[in-house]
């Protein structure tokens, strides 16, 4: 009975889930972003030498 009663509040936090999914997705596109800015700065930098 314990995951039933686990899993009713958790339907309704739904829209708090997309909230926190839609957050987490902006701060990994912000940080690939950087990291492939980084890599391209870097091969560049090592390309020109």
């Amino acid at each position: 009975m314990e995951p039933h009663t686990v899993l009713r509040p958790a339907q309704g936090r739904r829209p708090a889930r997309r909230r926190q999914v839609t957050a987490m997705t902006l701060t990994l596109v912000l940080v690939l972003t950087s990291l492939v800015g980084v890599c391209l700065g870097l091969l560049g930098e090592a390309g020109r030498s």
